[in-house]
């Protein structure tokens, strides 16, 4: 599995994966099983690099919104929605988004 799939597969069992640093950080832990945790364990050093980077893409994903919102002369409030929007997105589908702004938009941050 790649790590955008270990993280959906968490994602999938009620969990939410971030990055603290170095580590795993799984909320609530109380709902963490065996087969969650081994499949976490197995790929937590891929799982924590393509966390953190879909942290650091985070404000280029905001950029690349806006320029969306800007083809089609979007008002405030749906600027504010789309920020939003994108910042209630599950960080382990944020790379995905932004592929999808630049695919479908041409937009680059």
């Amino acid at each position: 599995m790649t790590a955008a799939e270990v993280a959906a597969a968490a994602h999938a069992a009620g969990l939410l994966v971030l990055v603290d640093g170095p580590d795993l950080v799984v909320k609530p832990a109380d709902r963490i099983t065996p087969a969650v945790r081994a499949m976490l364990a197995d790929a937590k050093a891929e799982v924590v690099a393509y966390l953190a980077a879909c942290e650091r893409i985070t404000p280029a994903l905001v950029d690349a919104a806006m320029r969306v919102c800007d083809l089609y002369e979007d008002s405030e409030q749906a600027r504010a929605d789309m920020r939003a929007a994108v910042l209630d997105t599950l960080l382990y589908q944020r790379l995905d988004l932004m592929h999808h702004f630049t695919q479908t938009y041409g937009v680059r941050s």
